[in-house]
């Protein structure tokens, strides 16, 4: 039974290698990468900072705490103050505010 197997596969093998027609298993794959390269380029979209919070000259802008010297979207962390931080790239400043809760306020008559 065993040879009767081994038999068919090789015959089945032997049948295939005779086929005129060659298959490339990473043909289309060559295609796709050819395409990705000719397709035009996007860039990710900057998400807008954020300054949630300022504990012990560290910021937390964007769910990540910074200090001073950090860099952030390119920016770079000059200063950081009581209830703001100062942000720079080249001549370009940017300062971003810790964002102010509304809070509703009850007067009683």
């Amino acid at each position: 039974m065993k040879r009767v197997v081994f038999w068919l596969i090789v015959v089945s093998l032997l049948a295939a290698a005779d086929l005129p027609v060659a298959y490339d298993p990473f043909h289309s794959a060559q295609k796709i990468i050819k395409a990705h390269k000719s397709a035009p380029v996007f860039y990710p979209v900057a998400r807008p900072l954020r300054l949630y919070a300022i504990m012990n000259k560290k910021a937390f802008i964007n769910n990540k705490f910074y200090g001073i010297g950090a860099i952030i979207e390119g920016f770079k962390i000059v200063a950081i103050l009581d209830d703001r931080v100062v942000l720079q790239r080249g001549k370009e400043k940017k300062i971003l505010f810790l964002a102010k809760k509304k809070v509703l306020q009850v007067t009683s008559r």
